[in-house]
């Protein structure tokens, strides 16, 4: 925003002033990201997709002589999808059809996505009579079984498809990280997706397209 917005905030104050104020607005920012659930009907869809997407901690060339970052949630795990084995953690994200965030969630990168639904799903409120899409990654009897007499939601896997015309997801922008704590990591977190689902919110009344928030 400095670069791009100056003439707009001429004042703005340093990255590590903004991350001291927001710590004191986790609950206000999780508040407003439901309410904006709320009237985006986002938390009304009865389908919903499931995905996970890698966020690197520390490259594993540097792993061996640094301090390893998050050592307590973090650890060594490969993504499937980019062919890369990396140090981090997994973040997980519910949402619409539409692409609308409504859960997430973070677990250690080897953790199995199996393991990582059951986390998510508990972390997530309205979730009686839903149905939920995912991968191959998400297969699985028991697990479909388990999903369906704890929380009454029906699993379905379908066969992974990308659209290079979509819109750029708020998955790509939050892997960006900079922070060196788990609570920095879960600020960081809080504050895009909430940032993400205010800027839809705002194309919803401007009658733009869900999703194209480069603008804002």
């Amino acid at each position: 925003m400095a670069n791009n917005y100056s003439h707009l905030f001429p004042n703005l104050i340093s990255r590590s002033r903004l991350c001291r104020r927001l710590k004191g607005l986790l609950r206000a920012m999780e508040i407003i990201r439901q309410n904006l659930l709320f009237l985006l009907n986002a938390d009304l869809t009865s389908i919903r997709i499931v995905d996970n997407f890698p966020l690197p901690l520390c490259h594993l060339k540097r792993l061996s002589r640094s301090t390893c970052p998050f050592e307590y949630l973090a650890n060594v795990g490969r993504c499937e999808s980019k062919g890369e084995t990396y140090y981090g953690v997994k973040v997980h994200i519910m949402a619409t059809l539409s692409g609308i965030p409504v859960g997430y969630c973070i677990t250690p990168a080897s953790t199995h996505n199996t393991k990582c639904l059951i986390a998510l799903l508990a972390d997530t409120p309205n979730l009686l009579g839903i149905t939920i899409l995912g991968d191959k990654g998400y297969a699985g009897k028991e697990l479909h079984e388990l999903v369906l007499q704890q929380f009454e939601v029906t699993m379905l896997v379908q066969q992974r498809c990308y659209n290079k015309e979509l819109p750029e997801s708020v998955a790509m922008h939050a892997g960006q990280n900079l922070t060196r704590s788990v609570t920095g990591l879960m600020l960081q977190l809080k504050a895009k997706f909430t940032a993400f689902n205010l800027a839809n919110y705002l194309n919803v009344l401007l009658d733009e397209p869900i999703l194209q928030v480069a603008s804002f």
